[in-house]
């Protein structure tokens, strides 16, 4: 027989002998190990790919434990979905120091990738060179528009330097109760309605206390003072002690019997003196303020004008001048602010549109020297005369640093 009659044989054996060992090959397939970490599958391409190598991040934040617990799941759910990215997460325990190490650190080019910044200190890091802008797309994101004059500690040269995690306003709170004895159903709005309101409580037996300030928080003697400046003078950042502020400064020192000083972890023993009508008015961070019981909120009349002012106790995710991976930086960033930030319910509280105010560089300095005075006159360790004159040397000493 003719070889050329056995190829139609040979051929139909190999086709059958192909058809019996596809179930075998895709056992054999389907045992294969999974890709390494670090590497990503491309679409229709079976078998690892070196498109995608690991990336490190470091963030640095500085906040309570349970804080702390939260952003390290969040994390850990981060770097599930997003394989390819490690994220090293550390927290300064100690508050008062984490924003002097950043300092220090980023000083000498060793900053870290990510921060948690107060933001009264974001601008000045910007303005010295620390930080990288940031997407302005992703940090305004879902915030409402009346929020563009809170923005400004953020911006500095044209951009945007942080994004917005929490927005936790000082506000001023007024007893409702009181303000009813004296025939008022809503809080003064000027000094002069204020003088009268202190007089008409002041007919009582006995005298109640008008106002409470924590002797170790500037903020709210800060907000207290700007309740009352002239609305074109508002919206500053760098506040300058006026000669009508001075006035309200000695007033205060001449009512010092009748000036409480509950500290914020004192909460409870301010509750009480509200609901025993025994104090006027004082000043709470709105995240405080949302966490009392209903009861006790529904006696209170929140100052909606006191929520214009920026002194603003709350944070945002920056990326340090160093960062060589902005891209998966912001995707972190945007990660975390959607599970725990953007808790913006003061804002919302008030429809008014907040102006928009000067921003200043030197004020996270200044407000460090004006807490120390604060606390010293507090203690009775220097007068009012020697506060007011320390506030205006200690504000020449902050517009004479160079930037």
């Amino acid at each position: 027989m003719s070889p050329r009659k056995y190829v139609p044989l040979i051929v139909v054996v190999l086709l059958l002998s192909s058809l019996l060992l596809i179930p075998y090959s895709r056992s054999i397939q389907s045992s294969l190990p999974n890709p390494p970490e670090g590497y990503a599958t491309l679409s229709g391409i079976d078998g690892p790919s070196p498109d995608m190598p690991i990336v490190e991040l470091h963030a640095s934040v500085s906040v309570t434990a349970e804080q702390f617990r939260e952003l390290q799941g969040w994390n850990q759910v981060f770097m599930t979905d997003h394989p390819h990215i490690v994220v090293h997460l550390t927290n300064e325990s100690d508050t008062s120091l984490a924003h002097d190490n950043w300092e220090r650190s980023s000083s000498v080019g060793d900053g870290t990738d990510i921060m948690l910044l107060h933001n009264d200190w974001v601008m000045p890091f910007a303005v010295r060179g620390y930080l990288k802008p940031v997407d302005s797309k992703l940090a305004m994101e879902g915030l409402p528009q009346q929020v563009n004059g809170w923005m400004e500690p953020l911006k500095w040269n044209g951009y945007l330097w942080g994004v917005p995690y929490e927005i936790n306003p000082y506000t001023l709170l007024w007893n409702k109760s009181m303000l009813a004895k004296a025939g008022m159903s809503e809080e003064p709005q000027d000094w002069e309605s204020f003088l009268v309101l202190v007089q008409k409580l002041s007919q009582g037996a006995e005298e109640a206390t008008l106002l409470n300030l924590s002797p170790d928080s500037i903020e709210q003697l800060l907000v207290w003072l700007e309740k009352f400046r002239k609305e074109e003078d508002a919206f500053n950042m760098m506040p300058e002690i006026t000669a009508e502020q001075r006035e309200l400064l000695v007033w205060l020192n001449a009512q010092q019997e009748r000036i409480g000083t509950f500290r914020l972890q004192q909460l409870d023993g301010m509750m009480q003196a509200i609901k025993s009508d025994k104090l006027l008015s004082f000043v709470l961070p709105w995240r405080m303020y949302e966490g009392l019981d209903n009861t006790v909120k529904r006696s209170l009349i929140v100052d909606e004008a006191s929520l214009a002012h920026p002194w603003v106790s709350g944070s945002s995710y920056v990326i340090g001048a160093g960062c060589q991976v902005e891209q998966e930086a912001m995707q972190w960033i945007e990660a975390m602010v959607q599970q725990g930030g953007r808790s913006i319910p003061a804002i919302a509280h008030s429809e008014v549109e907040r102006q928009q105010y000067r921003a200043d560089p030197d004020w996270p300095d200044r407000k460090r020297r004006w807490e120390v005075l604060w606390s010293r006159y507090s203690r009775d360790e220097i007068a009012m005369n020697d506060f007011i004159s320390e506030l205006a040397h200690s504000r020449d000493e902050g517009a004479a640093r160079p930037e």
